[in-house]
């Protein structure tokens, strides 16, 4: 499984401790794994402002519906 939690690197050691690939990425960023069906991104943990939030959700949200 490849997935993103942001930049925290503690937090990222842990998730690939359980045999998953961390992607390193911005609030804004999506990153997708295509063949077990995962789209995740950072907004929520890296946002500074709400704006980037709903960027970064919406841009999930996007990808997840191509993804159907």
């Amino acid at each position: 499984v490849r997935l993103t939690i942001g930049t925290d690197p503690g937090t990222a050691a842990e998730i690939e401790k359980t045999g998953a690939v961390h992607v390193a990425a911005a609030v804004t960023d999506v990153v997708v794994d295509e063949d077990n069906k995962i789209v995740s991104t950072p907004a929520y943990m890296l946002a500074d402002r709400i704006g980037d939030v709903f960027t970064g959700i919406s841009a999930l949200v996007e990808k997840v519906l191509t993804l159907c």
